[in-house]
């Protein structure tokens, strides 16, 4: 006896866990047994993937195949604000972080270098960073993020004692 297969659930999203699809048989709830690309272990990773189902019953039978379509997911970036500056001020980390968990990379420009995240100023002007997470194969390029923060001078701070100042005559 011929038996209808029905699978759903073929376009997902990368979550970080396996990625199973919806199988209905008529008459319900008949045994079957399902693949992804041959395995019975279901996909975690953005791809596409040939999924395979037959009826495991003798009294039935039945298959039906179908593409399994796992998208890369979104991902963002973030970054605490950084406020003005003065030239003199202590190198400082930035700390930037991707919702992906993926690496952020930090380009300068301005009066400012950076090197393993820790940023050194280097004179007075407007300082941009952009940030970027250019993604993997479960997560797509997340949008760049662009700061800027000023760096001013220090203010002076001028500090006279009291000298004796005696004044010689030679006549």
């Amino acid at each position: 006896i011929a038996a209808a297969i029905t699978l759903g659930g073929l376009s997902k999203t990368y979550n970080g866990v396996p990625q199973e699809v919806m199988v209905t048989t008529l008459p319900a709830d008949l045994p079957y047994t399902l693949t992804y690309d041959g395995s019975l272990v279901a996909p975690t990773n953005a791809g596409t993937y040939n999924v395979a189902v037959h009826i495991d019953t003798p009294a039935y039978e039945g298959a039906e195949s179908a593409t399994l379509t796992i998208e890369p997911a979104n991902q963002t970036i973030s970054v605490p604000a950084i406020g003005a500056k003065q030239i003199g001020d202590p190198p400082f980390a930035v700390s930037a972080a991707a919702s992906s968990g993926l690496p952020v990379y930090i380009a300068v420009s301005g009066p400012a270098t950076i090197v393993s995240g820790v940023l050194t100023l280097t004179g007075t002007g407007n300082v941009n960073l952009e940030l970027v997470q250019p993604g993997d194969e479960n997560w797509n390029p997340a949008p760049s993020l662009h700061i800027g923060f000023p760096v001013g001078t220090a203010d002076a701070a001028l500090t006279l004692n009291r000298v004796a100042l005696g004044l010689f005559f030679v006549i």
